[in-house]
């Protein structure tokens, strides 16, 4: 959900002849992360796929993750939690990128670092 602008910036390519030292390992421990997580999402999905679920990101941020797994896993259902203004930017970019089609989540806007959430 990078702006246009900038998603070439972390591409395989560009990132090599950009980035050095630090910054490209943490590049490459994000997608060797992410690449992880997602295995084991889809691996759990898949051993579970004659019942339904359900996948809580806590966190969510601008990941893709339900996006991307999603449509492969039409079982599961997927809620996103974030902070309220990042809710909102996200359920823009989703309305965008998804016309018409259904959003791949549930987005939740709430504050977890707020010491009222704990007993909401």
């Amino acid at each position: 959900m990078l702006p246009k602008g900038t998603r070439k910036l972390v591409s395989r390519f560009p990132s090599k002849l950009i980035f050095k030292g630090p910054v490209r390992k943490k590049l490459s421990w994000i997608k060797d992360r992410t690449d992880f997580i997602d295995k084991a999402a889809s691996n759990w999905a898949e051993a579970n796929s004659a019942s339904p679920g359900q996948v809580v990101i806590l966190g969510a941020g601008y990941d893709t993750r339900a996006a991307r797994l999603s449509p492969l896993h039409q079982n599961l259902k997927f809620y996103e939690l974030d902070l309220p203004s990042v809710v909102e930017t996200k359920a823009k970019l989703y309305a965008s990128a998804f016309r018409g089609e259904r959003s791949p989540s549930v987005l939740i806007p709430h504050d977890l670092t707020s010491p009222a959430s704990v007993l909401e």
